[in-house]
């Protein structure tokens, strides 16, 4: 007889296939808009790398970081903090005016 699969395990497989879902979308946006963001922001070429690259090099940098604060303070909290910084880049990103955002 096949076990039953427990709902709670299904959300959080789900939650964590879904961020690695958007990681890669977010990955091929970036590099389908590169030749409209160098023309818009007159970007150099090692500007122009440094945005499309600094998805990979952010995510890699918070991986190693997320782990220690999520024994410490708990997933949960983790989490929410750091949808609350993910808000926060999208909306700066959003509006920023140049490259450097000033």
């Amino acid at each position: 007889m096949a076990k039953s699969t427990n709902p709670i395990i299904l959300m959080v497989a789900l939650i964590v296939a879904l961020g690695g879902l958007l990681m890669g979308f977010d990955a091929s946006v970036i590099s389908g808009v590169n030749k409209f963001i160098v023309k818009e922001f007159n970007l150099t070429s090692l500007e122009l790398g440094w945005a499309v690259s600094s998805l990979t090099i952010v995510a890699s940098l918070a991986m190693m970081v997320a782990g220690p604060l999520s024994d410490k303070y708990g997933r949960r909290t983790v989490l929410r903090w750091a949808a609350v910084l993910y808000a926060i880049s999208a909306t700066g990103s959003a509006l920023a005016p140049s490259f450097f955002g000033w």
